[in-house]
This record gives structure tokens, sequence and C-alpha cells, in this order.
């Protein structure tokens, strides 16, 4: 009999310890729908985040397109420059140095849409020339200087494609960092 009344006891003790509180199941309620909301808040921040994404990306993909259509449509506006017989800009009868010396000169004043045309001039005619790396920088630097800092990259990257080992492609790829980090 003893037995059998211990172990009541044992047994009423044990289930009064797992007994639960009303209060203890209204503060894992409020705790619980606390949690779902912060969840419910994250998942739309997430939902926004994707969608913020997505028009960034979309954004960036024009401004890629756009670039590449002005790099070709630049491209094709200095060789016609270039080709252009006009006395300003003329190179019948120039030798390589006076064509580089009145780049050079228009660079210096700072008349930097001169010097940009005056350089593709002497690329066209003289492309082995070893001042050919240093026109495109000065191309580039032109644009910079102009406030073209997008329109600059292509004349950098030319630079760096066709004399990746010149003193010349350093600078580019240093203004080209530069391009990116003012754009970020």
């Amino acid at each position: 009999m003893r037995f059998g009344f211990s172990l009541i006891i044992t047994i009423c003790i044990s289930l009064l310890g797992c007994a639960v509180k009303r209060e203890d199941i209204v503060e894992l309620y409020e705790r619980q729908t606390g949690l779902e909301l912060k969840l419910d808040k994250i998942s739309k921040d997430v939902e926004t985040l994707k969608k913020d994404t997505e028009e960034k990306e979309k954004r960036i993909s024009r401004i890629e397109k756009n670039q590449a259509r002005n790099y070709v449509e630049l491209r094709q506006r200095l060789d016609e420059l270039a080709k252009n017989d006009s006395p300003r800009f003329s190179s019948s009868h120039k030798s390589s140095s006076d064509l580089f010396s009145t780049a050079e000169s228009y660079y210096q004043k700072g008349a930097y849409e001169d010097a940009i045309i005056s350089y593709q001039k002497f690329i066209a005619t003289y492309p082995n020339d070893n001042r050919v790396p240093q026109s495109y920088l000065k191309q580039g630097l032109s644009l910079v200087n102009l406030g073209k800092s997008e329109e600059a990259k292509f004349f950098f990257q030319t630079l760096i494609s066709k004399f990746p080992d010149s003193e010349e492609a350093k600078i580019a790829r240093r203004k080209l960092k530069e391009i990116e980090e003012k754009r970020s």
C-alpha cells in the first residue's frame, strides 16, 4: 500500500510539473505571432530587393547597349572626320611629326575635340608609329576633360587591347578604374 501511495504521489507531482499555465500559453502565442510578423516583413523585403535588383540589371543592360551604340557611332564619326580633307585636319603632305605635333598642340590648348580628330588622323595615317599608344591615351583623356568619361572608355580599352604592355596602357587601366569607381 505504501508503494501504491508513493507511486500516486510521484505521478501527481510529475503531472503538476507538466501543467502549463494559461499565461505561458499566451506568452508563447504572442512570441509566435511576433516571429511570424517578422518573417512576413523579411519575405516582403526579399521580394522588394529582388524587384529592385531586376530593375537595376535591366537598367545596366540598357546603359551597356547604349554605350556600345555610342562607341560604334563615335568610331564612325572619327573615321569620317579622319577622311575629311578639310584644311584644318588635312594630312596630305604632312609628316608624322607634323600631324602628331598638331594634335599635341590642340591638346595643350584645351581644344580637345580638335585634338581627338587630329590624333585620329595621325593614327589612321601612321598606324605603325610608336606614338599611336600615346594618341589613343590622349583621345581618351580629351574625352574625360570634356566630361565624357563613358565615351573615353572606348579609347582606353582600344589602347589596352592593342598595346597591353605599354606605359600608356597602364595609365589607361588606372583611368578606367577611376571611371568605374566614380560610376559606383
